[in-house]
């Protein structure tokens, strides 16, 4: 049985609004050095051919959305260890809104096919202004989309034979280990009602995707902080980049800010405003 290292990272490109990748991001990911790396909102900015580059010089071989596909939209990137790649085969979602952001890699892992599967859900733009009334209905309808969205993935995942690691940015609400399905059901308003961690988890089960994400105290472990909120509000934490795995045997599952100690860094659009989540996984 062998061991490897898995990462996802949202790197907070948003539609190329950060105009290039920065240079700290690739240096983050040659110190984690994992085997496999997932990144999300990744968008081929201006200095994309040099960012591949830099990654292939770490031993990377890179998949992508086909290069035909317009520039400039957030994108999934997979990167794995050249090693391990063996009949790569690519897969994505059609280009339309309802669809998440989706990137199946196959390769074949000692005779067996393995499925290293990046997504992120996409989430509504809502017009912060408009009136609560107004605007809680729109956010109703973004929530069911977002449920919509996991079901296309599910569905996809479903008709799978094999290995199965599922990871990404799945913009699920706030929400406390404890807390159920059916936890917000006395306020209808509470949009966990209609997308939620507990009908995320659910959703993964039914097509036997456990679940490995770390867990621990809201404020010390989380992989999202919602802006504008103070730090003693509990829904400024928000745990939404998980992985989900047919496999059974993943450890040492952890979120890592450590990324934000780089000189480098900066707190601005187009570096990364998510925790690197890491795993090892035996195969």
């Amino acid at each position: 049985m062998k061991k490897m290292t898995v990462s996802t990272w949202n790197i907070n490109q948003r539609s190329g609004k950060g105009k290039q990748i920065p240079e700290m991001i690739v240096h983050e990911l040659a110190k984690q050095n994992s085997d496999i790396v997932c990144l999300t909102e990744y968008v081929k900015g201006k200095n994309h051919s040099e960012f591949c580059e830099q990654l292939k010089s770490l031993g990377y071989s890179l998949f992508m959305y086909p290069e035909h596909i317009k520039k400039f939209q957030n994108e999934v990137l997979i990167a794995i260890k050249t090693k391990f790649v063996t009949l790569p085969r690519i897969t994505t979602f059609p280009e339309e809104e309802e669809f998440p952001d989706f990137l199946h890699l196959q390769i074949d892992f000692e005779g067996a096919p393995l499925h290293i599967i990046g997504a992120r859900i996409k989430i509504a733009n809502i017009d912060d202004t408009l009136p609560y009334k107004r605007k809680l209905p729109l956010l109703v309808k973004d929530a069911k989309e977002r449920l919509l969205q996991i079901e296309y993935i599910t569905e996809y995942v479903r008709k799978l034979n094999g290995n199965i690691l599922l990871m990404g940015d799945f913009n699920n609400f706030h929400y406390f280990e404890h807390q159920k399905i059916d936890s917000w059901e006395h306020d209808k308003e509470f949009l966990q009602n209609y997308y939620s961690y507990p009908l995320l988890v659910a959703k993964m089960t039914e097509v036997n995707l456990a679940t490995y994400s770390p867990t621990g105290n809201y404020d010390e472990v989380y992989s999202w902080i919602k802006p504008g909120t103070r730090a003693d509000n509990i829904k400024r934490y928000i745990r939404n980049d998980h992985l989900f795995s047919n496999l059974t045997e993943i450890s040492d599952i952890k979120y890592s800010w450590e990324f934000t100690k780089n000189p480098k860094y900066q707190n601005k659009v187009g570096f990364p405003d998510h925790a690197i989540l890491s795993a090892t996984i035996s195969l």
